[in-house]
């Protein structure tokens, strides 16, 4: 019993990381006779998938008609917000640019077969200007569930939450909230219990496809996270140092010194949002006015997503090198939209970092095979993703106290619901 307490009491990415360990060493030992089990992981990942477009609909509207009013956001909130998409969007530049170069995903073939022709069509052919704002745009409610149409889903629940929000108060529109609030606690249930599947379907189709494919896996999935790590720190070295230096007039050298706590205890912990008091304790050091850090460190931790924006595009170029497949610049603009959306979108997902990139491979046509594989590994990706996405914050906490700490007004930050505490109160 107790042995069976101890595996209990594993993380459910733990699980499903050293599961992907042993599909590894199933697959390299049994070899191609794995793929008769490959079924019950493609079950799981249908599964998920069915509860994927309704689950984002019910975020986005839950989310934006769920603010009190448009003005709550105050003058730090909008300025963070901004930083924070534009910081996304360089690291998205980053990563596909390092990707580019360096093509991991060329030395794997074993995914040749499903360069489907609309796959190829579409990267071949590309789109235009106009019917790339057209495909945002669905003429039916219910066709972009039906077809998984991701962006389009983003649209409706985007308009259905404006119009949410714009609704004078009152019991008609807490009552419809209320529902969707409901309903998306539902999904949430659903997914966090389809989830708990995930060490069985990961161990399926991890060695099936080590059975199948063997060291060629390896070496290819190997450079494809020396990459991502070398994308993350170029984004630090390029653009987080920077803006601490010039803007917040703190010495990189500094900066990251007292970060230093941070970087630790994220690589351990993979959590944004258990990070929080570290994160204070760090803008402390960095003498940041508290009511300042006290705001932008817990949205931060929602909504700077810089290392999973970066992340999702990889993993898409990384599933059409694999698939000899070129996307072009209109569909790599979709992607950087898209992954901006999707990252900062996923506040209370459970394993929200594989749900993401099944999300984005399903509306790019890359096979959910690839999906679940490099999802596998994802743990090592989400050391160094989380790390990134915590030092944005700081970055963010740094240059909004350096433009905003001296004319800070503390009602203003009371009034959003952030609890301002003392100046020098521990953590």
């Amino acid at each position: 019993m107790s042995l069976l307490r101890k595996i209990r009491g594993i993380s459910l990415s733990n699980k499903i990381f050293f599961s992907m360990i042993l599909g590894i060493a199933f697959g390299l030992i049994f070899g191609k006779s794995m793929g008769d089990i490959k079924f019950i992981g493609d079950a799981w990942i249908n599964f998920l998938k069915m509860t994927i477009t309704p689950f984002i609909l019910l975020t986005i509207v839950t989310t934006v008609g769920g603010h009190k009013s448009a003005q709550t956001i105050g003058k730090i909130a909008i300025f963070i917000v901004v930083f924070y998409t534009i910081s996304a969007l360089v690291g998205i530049g980053i990563g596909i640019g390092t990707m580019s170069v360096f093509k991991p995903g060329a030395g794997f073939t074993g995914f040749a077969e499903y360069s489907t022709k609309s796959l190829a069509q579409a990267a071949t052919d590309g789109f235009s200007f106009k019917s790339l704002v057209m495909s945002m745009f669905a003429d039916n409610f219910f066709k972009p569930f039906v077809e998984g149409s991701i962006m389009q889903v983003l649209v409706i629940g985007l308009f259905m939450g404006l119009v949410i929000l714009k609704m004078p108060d009152g019991e008609v529109k807490t009552g419809i909230l209320k529902w969707f609030q409901n309903i998306h606690a539902l999904f949430n249930k659903m997914i966090a219990l389809i989830m708990e599947f995930g060490p069985i379907g990961v161990f399926c189709l991890m060695s099936a496809v080590m059975g199948q494919y063997g060291k060629d896996f390896i070496g290819s999935i190997g450079s494809f996270i020396g990459v991502v790590y070398l994308s993350l720190a170029l984004l630090i070295v390029l653009w987080y140092l920077p803006l601490v230096g010039i803007i917040a007039k703190i010495a990189p050298t500094t900066f990251l010194k007292k970060s230093l706590p941070l970087t630790v205890y994220t690589m351990s912990t993979c959590s944004s949002a258990a990070a929080i008091p570290i994160s204070l304790n760090v803008c402390d050091d960095l003498k940041i006015n508290r009511q300042i850090s006290s705001f932008v460190i817990p949205l931060g931790s929602q909504i700077s997503m810089d290392g999973m924006a970066l992340f999702l595009p990889a993993i898409l170029m990384f599933g059409a090198q694999a698939m000899g497949i070129e996307f072009s610049y209109a569909q790599l603009f979709q992607m950087a939209i898209m992954s901006v959306l999707i990252a900062n979108g996923g506040g209370g997902i459970p394993n929200a970092g594989l749900i993401k990139v099944i999300i984005m491979i399903q509306a790019f046509g890359i096979p959910l095979e690839m999906g679940a594989i490099v999802g596998a590994f994802y743990r090592i990706f989400d050391m160094g993703v989380t790390t990134l996405n915590c030092m944005e914050d700081l970055v963010g906490a740094s240059v909004s106290n350096k433009i905003y700490g001296k004319s800070l007004d503390t009602h203003e930050l009371q009034n959003v619901g952030i609890v301002v505490p003392a100046e020098n109160t521990a953590v």
